[in-house]
């Protein structure tokens, strides 16, 4: 790992952490360089990253540690799943992830059973994801990603794509999760395969019912986190 790099990273794990308070004053640059054993031309970079996070922010001469809660976005969701996890509380953070998933699932449906789009798509990713070993938990998420990136694209909705992206690339990306989900793979594509045979005819009353069985199936991964 470069200085550069290790310095933006030590920095925002504070700043997501709270041991560098929102609202109070970054230390100088001067004093961060002799922390970090840098000089102060390779600080500056480490601090643009933080910066174009919106994890600090210049005022006037000072530069300000800032609220993740209130002005971050998606992209600090990797972070706070490590943080997570070195803290034993993933189970909790995939909980409230699951929420967020099935809130942006219901928009999905609901788009879906008005457009009635062709299905074809869907149903060949799910047949993919059917076919992967079932031992290969990267490949499994892979496929699965795939199954889902595919509904999203019958839904046609360029903003609730790049809502439910980061959700979706986050699950892929974690191991414990991974194992967790793809405990019964013949679970997931059974539940893959019934929101298929809705497909066939989307009608809004039945969003309800592959509603519950998404919370069931997310329940049951939690449970195995835990």
């Amino acid at each position: 790992m470069d200085d550069v790099t290790r310095c933006a990273r030590t920095l925002r794990q504070e700043v997501m952490t709270g041991a560098l308070v929102p609202g109070e004053n970054l230390p100088s640059e001067r004093e961060l360089a002799e922390r970090f054993g840098v000089s102060r031309v390779t600080l500056r970079p480490a601090l643009a990253r933080l910066q174009a996070a919106g994890l600090i922010a210049r005022r006037g001469r000072r530069t300000v540690v800032q609220d993740p809660r209130q002005v971050g976005g998606p992209d600090l969701l990797p972070d706070v799943f490590r943080i997570a996890r070195e803290q034993g509380r993933l189970a909790q953070r995939v909980e409230e992830l699951f929420f967020v998933r099935q809130h942006l699932a219901r928009g999905l449906l609901e788009r879906i059973a008005a457009r009635r789009p062709d299905s074809a798509p869907f149903h060949r990713a799910v047949a993919a994801f059917a076919a992967t070993d079932p031992t290969d938990l990267e490949a499994l998420a892979r496929a699965d990603a795939e199954v889902l990136a595919s509904l999203v694209e019958l839904a046609d909705n360029a903003v609730l794509r790049l809502c439910i992206n980061p959700v979706r690339l986050l699950l892929m990306e974690q191991p414990e999760l991974r194992a967790a989900m793809y405990t019964r793979p013949q679970d997931n594509v059974a539940g893959w395969q019934a929101l298929g045979g809705w497909l066939a005819d989307p009608h809004p009353d039945d969003i309800d019912v592959l509603l519950s069985l998404i919370r069931a199936r997310d329940a049951a991964t939690v449970r195995a986190l835990s």
